[in-house]
């Protein structure tokens, strides 16, 4: 990852950005139930982490991680706002991220993907602890996986949606 200047910001068409929000949480509630691996994946993370990247603007991307995990939780029924929180520090950090590096490259976005979905899952278990005085989980083995997966995914993704992008 290399240092370099505020690039220019770069939009999606408002079609991409509302099909990739409801096609990411029907994946994500869909594939699970098909398939048991598929819980290990993250639409709706790679899908705040790309636009929040994209439009390099921290509150877009801290509204979007928050909508994105709060209708997350509601359709998982789970806790509602756990996703929320989490999605909106994602949000905020990718945007942060994008404009400080040059993320265009695939070993810049892997890494960022890997490291801010290990991150998500840490926030969320300790949100559990504290709030819900859960356990809190050291899954080491499942997010590695769940990293390594969701990178290859989400390499994949962006490279479709760069495909049309356009200049802020």
């Amino acid at each position: 990852m290399s240092l370099h200047k505020p690039a220019r910001a770069l939009r999606a068409p408002p079609a991409l950005l509302w099909l990739s929000i409801v096609g990411s949480l029907l994946l994500q509630v869909t594939l699970p139930a098909i398939f048991s691996l598929a819980k290990l994946f993250a639409f709706p993370l790679l899908v705040t982490i790309y636009f929040s990247v994209a439009r390099q603007d921290k509150v877009f991307g801290i509204f979007l991680g928050t909508g994105l995990g709060l209708l997350q939780d509601a359709l998982s029924h789970s806790y509602l706002g756990l996703m929320g929180m989490a999605g909106a520090l994602v949000g905020y950090l990718a945007a942060s991220a994008s404009t400080k590096f040059d993320l265009d490259n695939s070993l810049a976005r892997g890494s960022l993907i890997a490291g801010l979905l290990i991150l998500q899952d840490l926030v969320t278990a300790f949100l559990r602890h504290v709030l819900l005085s859960a356990p809190y989980p050291f899954e080491a083995l499942r997010w590695a996986s769940s990293a390594s997966v969701n990178v290859a995914i989400g390499l994949i993704l962006f490279h479709f949606f760069d495909r049309f992008r356009q200049s802020a």
